[in-house]
């Protein structure tokens, strides 16, 4: 448990020190309209209370949940990237997978580093064993890119992970977040 706090705090750390231009504006237009409507409510609450309550509460729902919706905007326009999977095989010598690609930079800004998460796990047709398998992995390995990549460039990567003692069907996720 300790390890999962550990790793969601390494994760809004690394998040708030990659931040860029856009981000920046894009908070500012919520807190900008955070404030609107909080002003707006406060206006309109002797006339029609219930309809101010419902305006403050959906302020404060809509305050908590944008910075996620600005992180996935962003990374589907601003910051989109592709992974594309060259080269994906067993060692014959070891129990080591290797994975070989290249990320490209489909985004609107250069970027300084890149994250690379893989993650093997056994393949299933079964929907909910598909489930419980993207759940828990085999194995899950992340490297960085240190590399600036810019616009339309690309970067290749590659990943080997250890210890994978099971030698049937496979499925790999390979995902990319630049900065």
């Amino acid at each position: 448990m300790n390890q999962i706090i550990l790793g969601i705090k390494r994760d809004i750390i690394n998040y708030i020190t990659h931040l860029s231009i856009y981000d920046y504006i894009s908070y500012i237009w919520v807190l900008l309209l955070f404030i609107l409507v909080l002003t707006l409510s406060i206006i309109i609450s002797n006339k029609r209370p219930i309809l101010s309550i419902f305006l403050i509460f959906f302020n404060f729902v809509f305050l908590v949940f944008s910075p996620l919706f600005i992180d996935i905007l962003m990374q589907k326009s601003v910051k989109k990237s592709k992974v594309i999977i060259e080269k994906q095989e067993f060692l014959h010598y070891g129990n080591s997978f290797i994975v070989e690609g290249k990320v490209k930079n489909l985004g609107k800004i250069d970027f300084k580093e890149c994250k690379i998460k893989v993650k093997i796990y056994k393949f299933s047709k079964n929907f909910l064993k598909k489930y419980f398998y993207l759940l828990k992995p085999l194995r899950k390995k992340t490297i960085w890119i240190k590399d600036l990549i810019p616009k339309k460039g690309q970067k290749g990567f590659r990943v080997v992970i250890d210890k994978i003692n099971y030698k049937k069907d496979l499925n790999i996720s390979v995902k990319a977040e630049c900065y």
